[in-house]
């Protein structure tokens, strides 16, 4: 699954980036996160500052036998963009185009740049007021699906 997360990662820098940048307006700034502050699994909101901050938290993970399939992986996982720092109308505009940026991007490249074979887009949670311990935090909670290749994530292309 670490090889499968770092795909993720390189796409909300690569893939999701392009797409953020195309929604900024002159009120709302979406930076891309950046790589120190896109985490493998929960963080502790008290501890990271971070005014962009996500957690690619994994669920669950099944590896295919069948003739077809054989060493497909699928693998689920939540990706969690957290947002502080900001007064709360922006924090909620920044949750909103955040979270369609990443449908977005992912339906429009379900390989994840060629980091996965293929992957699907969940449900989508959203928590308006999700750190009242730590100032105003909004996250926005999204389901991905991955299916992976053996050693596709680590970057072996297994059809090559």
């Amino acid at each position: 699954m670490l090889g499968t997360f770092e795909a993720v990662k390189d796409y909300l820098i690569t893939g999701m980036g392009p797409v953020l940048k195309s929604m900024e307006t002159e009120d709302c700034q979406l930076p891309v996160p950046e790589k120190r502050n896109i985490i493998f699994g929960t963080c502790d909101l008290g501890k990271n500052e971070a005014k962009v901050l996500v957690c690619v938290v994994p669920d669950t993970e099944h590896e295919y036998t069948g003739d077809l399939s054989a060493g497909v992986v699928e693998g689920k996982m939540v990706v969690c963009f957290a947002f502080r720092g900001l007064p709360y109308e922006r924090l909620m505009e920044r949750m909103d185009k955040y979270a369609e940026a990443f449908r977005m991007s992912v339906r429009a490249d379900g390989s994840l740049g060629g980091g996965v074979l293929d992957a699907d887009i969940g449900e989508t949670q959203y928590f308006p007021d999700a750190g009242p311990t730590h100032g105003t935090v909004t996250v926005a909670e999204i389901e991905l699906t991955v299916r992976t290749k053996e050693n596709l994530a680590a970057g072996i292309d297994p059809f090559a």
